[in-house]
């Protein structure tokens, strides 16, 4: 029974919420399943910072679904179009197979046990963010906390702690977010891509970080997302939202996040300034990509410096000569594979 909710619960909050957000954007399926990954957290992100609990956050996660489940069955015949029929199959194909997949993965990585699992065990144990006073964690109090309150969320839907739900949620959500751009290959070899891709990653990562809760791929995946919405997506409101909301998902993901965000931020605005956007446009981009995500970053920094919280690790300019120097094998080779 147990095996049933922690497959079914998920699943169906996953599709019910994308279809809200499909309804209320007017997009396919396809670009609105990767988006209900960086929504979740967010709603239960605002609900412990504002009010110090996850209570209120998941209650909207679950009106959303709801919202969703009404919407499903008002508009069966609109959501069963070929394309979003297509959209839900390979989505549930690509759940279905990292569900047996992660069939009873452990933790099986000094960092999974030492704070990757424990932030998620510590928020579940006090309602609050792991880098408060009243948590245990011993290490990285520091660390950008919307990834563990994603893997929070799977916990708290199913109401079962299992390690391996943490796996298959982060697994899911990763290779969810090539939907947009696998449902582009018009052959049906599209459907093995990801189980192409794992096997790819597995064969090259001998220490299977692909495997565990680590982020380094997470990390990647969302920069080629972001990418990829900036060279191919055309100009829009919708293209500005999906931006914004994955920017400032990246860069509360890790603290090594905002490394990135100069090359993004480089990209985005050089393609603009090629097409000859007009300044107007290119003051509203830069109020929406650059002010709003650096007030958001540097208002988590100010809430840790408020907690006095350690900082064991910090992005500076000496970084970057360090990042492959004096570190474990696991990290060199993630860096290379990267």
């Amino acid at each position: 029974m147990t095996y049933i909710i922690r497959y079914l619960i998920p699943l169906i909050y996953l599709l019910t919420g994308s279809i809200s957000i499909m309804a209320l954007t007017k997009r396919k399926l396809k670009d609105c399943i990767p988006l209900i990954f960086f929504v979740t957290p967010f709603l239960l992100y605002i609900s412990v910072l504002l009010l110090n609990t996850f209570d209120f956050g998941m209650i909207a996660a679950i009106v959303l679904s709801v919202i969703g489940m009404i919407i499903a069955g008002k508009e069966r015949k609109e959501i069963l179009k070929k394309d979003n029929l297509e959209t839900i199959l390979f989505f549930l194909g690509i759940y279905t197979f990292f569900f047996l997949y992660d069939w009873n993965r452990s933790f099986s990585m000094w960092d999974e046990w030492s704070h990757w699992g424990e932030m998620v065990k510590e928020m579940l144990r006090i309602d609050n963010l792991y880098s408060v006073p009243e948590s245990t964690l011993m290490v990285h109090k520091d660390y950008p906390p919307l990834v563990p309150i994603y893997e929070l969320f799977m916990i708290k839907l199913t109401g079962i702690w299992k390690e391996s739900t943490l796996i298959h949620s982060l697994h899911v959500m990763e290779f969810s977010l090539f939907l947009p751009f696998l449902e582009k290959i018009k052959s049906k070899a599209k459907y093995f891509v990801p189980i192409l891709m794992l096997v790819i990653i597995n064969f090259f990562d001998h220490h299977h970080v692909i495997n565990s809760i680590y982020l380094d791929y997470l990390l990647s995946i969302i920069v080629v997302y972001i990418l990829e919405i900036i060279l191919f997506e055309k100009k829009s409101a919708w293209k500005q939202g999906v931006l914004l909301l994955s920017i400032l998902f990246l860069i509360l993901t890790k603290e090594i996040s905002i490394l990135f965000y100069p090359l993004i931020i480089g990209i985005y605005f050089g393609k603009e300034i090629l097409e000859k956007s007009s300044l107007k446009e290119l003051v509203i981009d830069a109020i929406l990509l650059v002010v709003i995500p650096l007030t958001v970053y540097f208002s988590y920094q100010q809430y840790k410096n408020h907690l006095e919280v350690e900082k064991q690790f910090e992005v500076n300019s000496s970084l970057l000569s360090e990042l492959i120097k004096e570190k474990e094998a696991y990290q060199i080779e993630t860096l290379e594979n990267y």
